[in-house]
């Protein structure tokens, strides 16, 4: 049922426990995994914007870096077990750039979320919430 499974991490603690489902699921479909980090866009007049929290400029030079940051964080610790886990950042606009890799043919899409609500979501324009409006694909979201 589920052979391509996309998880979208910041390298947040919700991102850990979105790659922990994704990981039961994949070792039951014997699927595979690939954890997609996505930078916040580069601006091509100053060279650089803002991280996906707006706290700090990054350069396109930083983005790599900064993606093997979050993909430690994400997953150290964590059994991964026998499933085959990929690894692909991208610098793009956050919903856009999940969207895009989601449209690459995956099966299920996991992410991690804050929980904020309906409304407080709305108000913060949450990227789960644009993705889970747009996405192809069935997007699973893990508190």
């Amino acid at each position: 049922m589920f052979k391509r499974i996309l998880v979208a991490t910041d390298g947040s603690g919700y991102s850990r426990r979105a790659l922990i489902t994704a990981l039961a699921i994949a070792e039951k479909f014997d699927a595979v995994i690939e954890l997609l980090y996505v930078a916040a866009s580069v601006d091509a007049a100053s060279g650089a914007a803002p991280d996906m929290h707006g706290q700090y400029l990054m350069t396109a030079e930083t983005v790599a870096e900064s993606g093997k940051k979050i993909m430690k964080n994400t997953i150290d610790g964590i059994d991964t077990g026998h499933v085959k886990i990929l690894q692909k950042t991208i610098a793009a606009k956050p919903a856009a750039g999940i969207l895009k890799e989601i449209r690459r043919d995956f099966d299920l899409a996991v992410m991690g979320t804050r929980g904020h609500g309906l409304l407080a979501g709305t108000v913060l324009g949450s990227v789960t919430q644009r993705v889970l409006a747009d996405s192809p694909c069935p997007v699973l979201v893990v508190k």
